[in-house]
């Protein structure tokens, strides 16, 4: 029998494919249990490029009010999405939250993958914005249960758009370095809210590591210039496409980066 949630994930993948010209970068995810968190810009088509760049099952979470949109919330529960309940979206329902929290770790527990966003909102910022502790929370807890020897790894994705709304441009997927959450084992025993919050600054510069971080947007022209002018020194004899690419916006000069954590 055809899984319609698997065909609904095959066709949204290839979707995203046509209408951007996808290029991915970095290693290859571990083997082992992975919770996938990356930056958002773009609610619908942000996933698709996470998972045609993980090459593998990943369940998805995502806010709550999403399952109510007609179709679409059915779309959702279709591929096996995990609702999540925020205070800003009902106070009434964040209970709900344990639930949703147990069905996370046991789903890494069982060797699965995971993705979320932990800015907790698709924006058009030039920076990362402030990140959620819940990725965090979630990958200690699964580690913690199961006395530190489950390997669990949190992978950054940095997802750079070169127009995001223009038909056939380019965007990269670059994933970054794993984290290997059994590091934080002695400072979840002293303190696991500390060590929550420490693991969330460690995500954070993993992020700013593969992601387009900039003071203000007016300096967008400027560094895609310099892109232009690198992509020309590299292959001097062949044509350059007057669009930039954005695979150098990760880590550019022009950018702001965290440092070496």
């Amino acid at each position: 029998m055809v899984n319609l949630g698997h065909l609904v994930v095959r066709w949204g993948i290839a979707s995203a494919g046509i209408f951007y010209r996808v290029e991915r970068t970095g290693p290859e995810l571990p083997a082992g249990p992975v919770l996938l968190v990356a930056n958002h810009h773009n609610m619908l088509l942000d996933p698709l490029l996470v998972l045609r760049a993980a090459g593998r099952r990943v369940r998805v979470l995502a806010k709550a009010p999403l399952f109510e949109i007609p179709i679409f919330g059915h779309i959702l529960r279709a591929v096996d999405t995990l609702p999540l309940y925020r205070v800003q979206d009902d106070r009434d329902q964040t209970h709900r939250n344990r639930l949703a929290f147990e069905e996370t770790v046991a789903e890494l527990s069982d060797g699965g993958t995971l993705l979320t966003f932990p800015e907790g909102k698709s924006h058009s910022d030039p920076a990362l914005a402030p990140l959620k502790s819940g990725a965090a929370r979630v990958a200690l807890a699964a580690e913690q249960g199961s006395g530190w020897r489950l390997g669990v790894q949190i992978v950054p994705v940095g997802l750079t758009y070169a127009r995001r709304q223009s038909f056939r441009s380019s965007v990269v997927a670059a994933v970054g370095t794993p984290i290997r959450v059994a590091d934080w084992r002695p400072a979840y025993r002293s303190n696991p809210n500390r060590a929550a919050v420490e693991l969330t600054r460690s995500i954070a510069q993993g992020l700013r590591r593969v992601t387009l971080n900039l003071e203000d947007a007016s300096h967008r022209p400027l560094v895609e210039v310099a892109d232009l002018i690198s992509s020309r020194e590299r292959v001097p004899s062949a044509g350059v496409s007057a669009s930039p690419s954005p695979r150098a916006c990760p880590g550019c000069s022009g950018s702001r980066r965290s440092s070496p954590g």
